[in-house]
């Protein structure tokens, strides 16, 4: 096989969530939106081959740094998962940041621009706090048994029901009596950070779910959060293409 083109990405997770971090492609074009770069990622049969099957799987999340679109900001953040679902979870701009500091080597506070505007991440070492507002469209409900890693398929079936009584939420969080959380997006997907979790946090604290990952969370009085956790790289790799190879456009079995 000769291979003349390579894509270089790192897996960084953020409290137990799973990004594969990258850099949009500059042949790309740059845009004056985040949404203009979205959309050209959802289009990128290059970019859905990293998190399809076997190179990835439909519960790898995809964080695609692109060019800031505020003149302050770092860098812009796409991210999404092998459905091509957009992923909600703000683990995305931490495990950004990880990428910023540990690959191109930057330094101090950090300024990213999202699908729903810019957001704030704070550098204190080894750990990094992300500051931004309490989520509305966070669902949270009482679960009526406990939760646990052996009791996901209750929770499909949990999320099944309530999909189809309201849609309007796009973020839904269970608790149990013993104040366990299980975070599921919109579209079925089981976070494995507690981030977004935290983000419906009453006060400050600790903030544990159900695998036992937990972050801290500090509530400000004007109603903005402080979200810190500590993200770990796991895997540096490099990707190529056969353009023999009949599964080279990836699959995913949901």
């Amino acid at each position: 096989m000769k291979t003349t083109h390579y894509t270089t990405a790192v897996d960084v997770h953020v409290a137990g969530e799973m990004f594969r971090v990258i850099e949009h492609s500059p042949t790309e074009g740059v845009h004056s939106s985040v949404a203009d770069y979205k959309n050209d990622c959802l289009a990128n049969d290059e970019y859905q081959r990293l998190v399809r099957e076997p190179r990835g799987h439909k519960d790898m999340n995809l964080c695609v740094l692109t060019p800031p679109v505020h003149e302050q900001s770092t860098a812009g953040v796409v991210a999404f998962r092998g459905t091509l679902s957009n992923c909600h979870s703000p683990s995305a701009y931490l495990a950004a940041v990880a990428y910023l500091k540990e690959v191109r080597g930057q330094t101090g506070n950090f300024r990213l621009d999202g699908a729903e505007g810019s957001v704030d991440v704070i550098d204190k070492g080894e750990e990094l706090t992300l500051l931004i507002d309490n989520d509305s469209t966070i669902k949270r409900v009482d679960a009526d048994f406990q939760l646990s890693a052996n009791t996901l398929w209750k929770v499909d079936q949990f999320y099944e029901d309530h999909r189809g009584k309201d849609q309007t939420w796009r973020y839904l969080v269970l608790k149990d009596q013993e104040g366990t959380f299980v975070g599921v997006e919109s579209d079925g997907h089981i976070d494995r950070s507690p981030l977004s979790v935290a983000m419906t946090a009453p006060h400050s604290g600790k903030v544990q779910n159900f695998l036992g990952n937990t972050i801290h969370v500090e509530c400000e009085e004007n109603g903005r959060l402080r979200l810190t956790a500590k993200p770990m790289i796991s895997t540096l790799s490099r990707f190529t293409v056969d353009p023999t190879d009949p599964m080279k456009d990836g699959f995913l079995i949901k």
